[in-house]
């Protein structure tokens, strides 16, 4: 949800939307920070990619939705993989 709320706050201050994208990806890293010993790959490759992605998905739509959905969508194919792996 923080997404939503920041991108709209930051580019009410005048910021470019292509910097309120990198930093909303870097806050979304941050927030994902438990992942650095439990699964480093994870932490270093794929939670700044899926940052990067959800928040270009908010900055073209223009809605949280479509990224809320592909966030959900990402963490259950994680979780799938990680857990019922043959």
């Amino acid at each position: 949800m923080f997404r939503g709320f920041f991108w709209g706050y930051l580019k009410n201050r005048g910021w470019k939307e292509s910097w309120i994208w990198l930093t909303q990806a870097g806050l979304f890293v941050i927030g994902h920070i438990y992942y650095i010993n439990k699964a480093p790959l994870s932490f270093w490759i794929i939670v700044p990619l899926s940052g990067l992605v959800l928040g270009f998905l908010v900055w073209r739509t223009r809605t949280i939705a479509t990224s809320m959905v592909a966030h959900g969508l990402i963490n259950s194919v994680a979780d799938l993989s990680s857990n019922y792996t043959v």
